[in-house]
């Protein structure tokens, strides 16, 4: 009888043992399927914000670009078309609220110079006038060279893409005053 309950109590021994074992396979296992799911779940999560960044990004260009269309400043234009001076080069001036005092060295709208592509908005980030690179050899959007459309939309001052299309003719950013423009002229390419 001994012997029996002995023979029983090593089976059962046995058997806890094999499950304990198939146990914490099915856990490791589960944990690793966990571990996979949400991984996946990241990736899809970070794509997600990408994309909305993305939309965020298409869609202030789009209002800029429709904004830009309604400029009330014809003589603004590419390639330093400005008061007679035409070429390769890009012109800024200097703007100066009659207001406030603010002043700003900037095309004015949009504009460009051998390479670049800008056109000036107002900063919400650090309040500043600013010519915003917006596209490369005189085309607007992104040029496919990472490196160069990193920079695209983006503040030069504080790095921020919180931009907003200004063009000569609209009031100051800062105290709606009148904004006036300087003769004197700076080109760049």
């Amino acid at each position: 009888m001994k012997k029996r309950r002995k023979k029983i109590k090593k089976r059962i021994r046995k058997t806890i043992k094999k499950k304990i074992k198939k146990s914490l396979k099915n856990k490791q296992k589960h944990a690793k399927i966990i571990k996979l799911k949400d991984a996946q779940g990241l990736k899809k999560r970070i794509a997600k914000a990408e994309k909305e960044k993305l939309v965020q990004f298409e869609e202030a260009r789009r209002l800029n670009e429709q904004r830009a269309k309604e400029e009330r400043s014809p003589e603004v234009s590419g390639g330093g078309d400005r008061n007679g001076v035409h070429g390769l080069m890009g012109t800024s001036y200097q703007y100066t609220c009659e207001n406030c005092g603010y002043e700003a060295q900037v095309s004015g709208g949009r504009d460009f110079g051998m390479v670049a592509v800008v056109r000036t908005m107002f900063c919400r980030g650090c309040r500043e006038l600013v010519d915003v690179l917006i596209g490369q050899y005189g085309l607007d959007g992104p040029s496919g060279d990472p490196d160069y459309d990193k920079d695209l939309g983006i503040c030069r001052e504080c790095q921020g893409a919180d931009v907003v299309v200004w063009v000569n003719g609209d009031p100051c950013p800062r105290c709606e005053g009148r904004m006036s423009s300087g003769q004197g002229a700076t080109l760049w390419d």
